[in-house]
């Protein structure tokens, strides 16, 4: 939370800026009281399975920075990723995030989850017991980076081809924690 600062510049929605090293300032709604408050939830709730990264559910994310956000963009990903393993996976939930590049930040950021646009929604899919994998892909461009997220789990009859593809990702749920409190 030492990066956490008041924004010289505060407009509704973002009182609040994070102004770490190396990347650009993410605007913040609520600042320290969301990262307590995120800290509260996480050691309320049962320990939730790690994640598997999975590369079959990388998504690309395309060179062009003015796609990066663009729903017909996600659509067409998204509906051949989705074609190309439907009787591997289910349940799906997409997910991006646009700014710091350090990925860990990132996904700091998106279970504190302090903004105006999701409302909860990133830290419920990343803490969704729903999911059991998750593809990750990042692409950086200047100081900003962009990262989708896939989350899914395995259908029943998923071929062992698949399977292989899979890496064990390890729970650092006690280095989150470190992480937010700082």
């Amino acid at each position: 939370m030492k990066y956490i600062i008041n924004n010289p510049e505060p407009k509704p929605g973002s009182q609040f800026l994070y102004d770490g090293p190396g990347g650009p300032k993410i605007s913040l709604a609520e600042g320290p009281a969301k990262f307590k408050e995120c800290i509260d939830h996480l050691n309320s709730i049962r320990t939730i399975p790690a994640l598997e990264l999975s590369d079959d559910l990388t998504v690309k994310v395309p060179k062009n920075v003015n796609k990066w956000t663009k729903r017909e963009v996600f659509a067409d990903l998204l509906g051949e990723k989705k074609a190309n393993l439907a009787e591997h996976y289910v349940a799906y939930q997409f997910q991006f995030d646009i700014g710091s590049c350090d990925p860990e930040i990132s996904a700091i950021m998106q279970i504190v989850d302090d903004n105006n646009t999701f409302k909860g929604s990133r830290r419920a899919n990343i803490l969704s017991r729903n999911a059991s994998l998750v593809g990750i892909s990042s692409h950086k461009m200047g100081k900003k980076n962009c990262v989708y997220m896939l989350f899914a789990r395995r259908a029943t009859s998923m071929s062992p081809q698949v399977q292989r593809r899979t890496t064990n990702n390890s729970n650092n749920s006690p280095m989150l924690l470190r992480r937010l409190s700082q």
